[in-house]
């Protein structure tokens, strides 16, 4: 499921590159029109019930999307993580970096009851052309709260570029919550 959701979070971004493009120079958030848009490209693909801040079967939980895959409810957390990292064509402009990659770590957390029904999708943005920075954070984020993270099976980069042709990357990454929940984590359960 992880690789269908991230093809979805491409397809997005690579057919609006003047929203991305926008997003990446001022370094914004874009969170909210990305959730509606990958809800949108979601139901396109035939995916049954796509949700939008759906609450979940855990009390006071609310969820930035789920669907129904195979018979199976997903629920999704979705964070737009801008970085601080200096790119030819784009503004400087701070960025809390580690607050940012930090707020997965809550994320991952609050999906760790769904157990492999729990995806944490995420776009880092922007990111220079083969600059690995991005992984450590996401690595440690994951670390603490005991999910396994690889760059290769988890994430993808999209290369852009400004009007004056220069490149930058938006990592695009999809972690699917360990079947074993981190100590301390109820276990999800099905209510149906």
């Amino acid at each position: 499921m992880r690789w269908k959701v991230r093809s979805w979070m491409a397809d997005v971004l690579r057919t609006h590159p003047d929203v991305v493009h926008l997003a990446a120079k001022q370094r914004a958030k874009f969170e909210g029109w990305f959730k509606f848009e990958l809800a949108a490209r979601m139901a396109r693909a035939g995916v049954d019930e796509v949700r939008i801040e759906p609450g979940g079967v855990v009390p006071h939980a609310r969820h930035d999307l789920s669907f129904l895959w195979e018979g199976e409810r997903y629920f999704v957390e979705l964070k737009t993580v801008n970085t601080n990292w200096r790119i030819k064509g784009l503004e400087n402009r701070p960025r809390p970096v580690t607050k940012n990659f930090n707020a997965l770590t809550k994320d991952l957390h609050k999906l760790a009851p769904y157990g492999s029904r729990g995806l944490m999708a995420f776009v880092i943005f922007p990111v220079p052309p083969g600059d690995a920075r991005w992984q450590s954070y996401v690595a440690n984020a994951c670390a603490k709260v005991r999910f396994s993270f690889s760059a290769e099976d988890d994430c993808e980069t999209l290369i852009f570029e400004t009007p004056s042709s220069e490149k930058y990357g938006l990592v695009t990454c999809v972690l699917s919550v360990s079947s074993d929940p981190p100590r301390g984590s109820k276990p999800f359960i099905d209510p149906s």
